[in-house]
């Protein structure tokens, strides 16, 4: 944060979750983590703006990974089934969604919590 309030420029992007957005039954802890990090995006955004320095959130929807891969195969179709793209999200979902935010593409974007899920959740 230092450097970049001495450049006057930066972009910070933090990683949430959609059951921050949408709620989820039976893991009240990881959702109250996860709105936690909405709201510290939200908070530092309007702390660092005077600094030139931009600050939002990816809330990705279910995504296969080391960690969830051993999820119950029920489980892991309710989410597909649910998507307007009914297919796995992989980590690399999320790159181009990072790329946006950390360029000067989004040079005008802060405070913002973007959903990539494949059409689950929508506003």
């Amino acid at each position: 944060m230092p450097a970049m309030r001495a450049r006057q420029s930066g972009s910070i992007v933090n990683i949430a979750s959609v059951v921050a957005v949408a709620g989820q039954p039976g893991y009240l802890h990881y959702v109250a983590t996860k709105g936690a990090v909405l709201s510290m995006t939200k908070g530092l955004a309007k702390e660092c703006g005077k600094d030139g320095v931009r600050c939002n959130v990816i809330a990705p929807g279910f995504v296969i990974t080391d960690a969830t891969k051993n999820r119950p195969i029920e489980w892991q179709q309710s989410f597909l089934k649910a998507r307007a793209l009914s297919r796995e999200q992989r980590p690399d979902d999320l790159v181009g969604t990072a790329l946006y935010l950390l360029s000067d593409l989004a040079g005008f974007v802060s405070g913002q919590t973007i959903v990539v899920d494949g059409g689950h959740i929508m506003y």
